[in-house]
């Protein structure tokens, strides 16, 4: 067996040579094959499309008829400087919006996402907490006002 170290837990393990060929395709059946081809072109159009985004309106001027994301209806996105939208701030014209990727806004939504499903957590014992307390003090209630009225010793 393989030692396990920190570090290879965290990386991709590659079949020995032996499991690939036993992976090949003409070891399926011809539906599965049909299927792995057919996701192979999905895959393969949507990595090409991934290749082709933004708008390239750093090369032109900027109008709301030529920018293909006002076009599209959606708004201008940079992430980094000239990616995947080229337009700058100031020569945009999307009537949709230009939105710039802000480490601290992503870094507030996630905190405000984690303190909201902390307190749900919180509230959900909470309330767990409260039945139980309200459910042991009418028994213990009931028990005390039992005993005093049939003369039964409990001790509590």
């Amino acid at each position: 067996m393989y030692k396990m170290s920190r570090l290879s837990c965290k990386l991709f393990h590659l079949f020995p040579f032996i499991s690939l060929n036993l992976l090949s395709l003409e070891n399926f059946p011809n539906e599965i094959q049909s299927y792995f081809k057919d996701d192979q072109e999905i895959c393969d159009v949507i990595r090409e499309s991934r290749k082709h985004c933004g708008c390239t309106c750093g090369i032109l001027p900027c109008s709301p008829e030529t920018c293909e994301c006002s076009r599209n209806g959606i708004e201008c996105l940079v992430d980094r400087p000239s990616f995947p939208c080229t337009c700058t701030a100031t020569d945009c014209n999307n009537i949709f919006g230009r939105r710039e990727f802000d480490e601290a806004v992503v870094r507030s939504h996630f905190y405000s996402t984690l303190v909201r499903t902390q307190a749900s957590q919180y509230q959900k014992v909470c309330s767990y907490f409260t039945f139980f307390y309200f459910t042991f003090s009418y028994l213990f209630y009931c028990f005390s006002i039992e005993s005093f009225l049939f003369g039964y010793a409990f001790v509590f």
